[in-house]
Order: structure tokens, then C-alpha cells, then sequence
């Protein structure tokens, strides 16, 4: 059953705006009305909680998203992906696992694909324990899905990952 949340009037104006000019005032203002008005609306709370991500506010972009999923009574795949990504930029690492871990057993359709074993095997290096990251390496697709950057906070390769794991566990890199 595909779902479609409803929209908040004016609210991607604000956003288009707000990335283009790095100022979200007016798209949080629109949030904070609606979520005021509608105070049991899950998609407020979700508009504002993505608000609170541009803004690089991630602990209040966590409290929106977790009331938001509370409220809204049925879980989606990607609520628990974005949870996990708003948890490691808290480096909450046992629980951005959890949520990874979560997405991963919701994730029937693979929409997330390489990507959520990659960020999985970036918490296990965060919390010490190589061996669960290099079995999510394993896991991943050996071409990443998107270009690779460092580990952890948006895209990443298994090689990368596995290059931090050698050197963590004191060994030479290749390259």
C-alpha cells in the first residue's frame, strides 16, 4: 500500500529557499504554526524534524522525528534510516545501530540498499567492534551506489571502510 502524506501549504517554497540561501526561518516558522494548530499531526512534526536536519540541529531534529513516528501509529523504512543518520550525528552509536538494524529488516523493496550496511559498519568501527563492520562490508555491493567520500556521514565505500579497519587494527593501508 503506498501512503502519501499530505503537504504543508507554503512549506516547499520555504525549504527551496532555505537551501538556497542557507536561512530556514521561514520554513521552521511554517512548521512551528502547524505543528501549534495540529498538535497530533505526525506530518508536522516530520516537516520540522527535516527543518531541524538542514539546520544541523540534529537533537531537535531527533525529538520531532521520534514524536513524529509515535504519532503517525505504523513505522516506514525510511523513518528509522533517517533516525539512525540523526543518531550517529550525535554519535549515539548503539542506538543509530539499533535503527540501522531496524531499517535493514523493513527494508524489503532494498531502497537503501549498500547504503544502511555502510552506515551500520560505520557505527560497529565507532563502538570498536571490527569484526560486525567488516561483516557489514561484506554485506555491501563491491561499487557503492553513490561516490564515496569518508566514512560515516553521508555516502561511503566498503573499501574505505575496511582501509580504516586495517589501520585500526594496526595494519598497512594499501594505496
Amino acid at each position: 500500500m503506498v501512503m502519501f502524506w499530505p503537504t504543508i501549504e507554503g512549506l516547499d517554497a520555504a525549504l527551496d529557499h532555505g537551501r538556497s540561501s542557507k536561512d530556514f526561518t521561514a520554513a521552521l516558522k511554517i512548521c512551528e504554526e502547524h505543528c501549534r494548530k495540529h498538535p497530533q499531526d505526525a506530518v508536522g512534526f516530520a516537516a520540522r524534524s527535516r527543518v531541524f536536519t538542514y539546520m544541523r540541529m540534529p537533537a531537535r531534529a531527533l525529538a520531532d522525528l521520534d514524536l513524529s513516528m509515535a504519532l503517525q501509529g505504523y513505522d516506514f523504512v525510511s523513518d528509522f534510516a533517517q533516525r539512525a543518520a540523526l543518531q550517529m550525528a550525535l554519535e549515539r552509536w548503539p542506538d543509530a545501530i539499533q535503527s540501522w538494524l531496524t531499517a535493514i529488516s523493513m527494508d524489503e523493496e532494498g531502497w537503501f540498499e549498500t547504503y544502511a550496511n555502510l552506515q551500520l559498519a560505520d557505527c560497529y568501527i565507532a563502538i570498536g567492534d571490527l569484526d560486525a563492520a567488516e561483516r557489514e562490508c561484506a554485506k555491501a555491493s563491491p561499487t557503492p551506489p553513490l561516490p564515496a567520500c569518508r566514512p560515516g556521514r553521508l555516502y561511503v565505500s566498503a573499501a574505505i571502510l575496511l582501509e580504516d579497519i586495517t589501520r585500526l587494527r594496526g595494519g598497512a593501508t594499501q594505496g
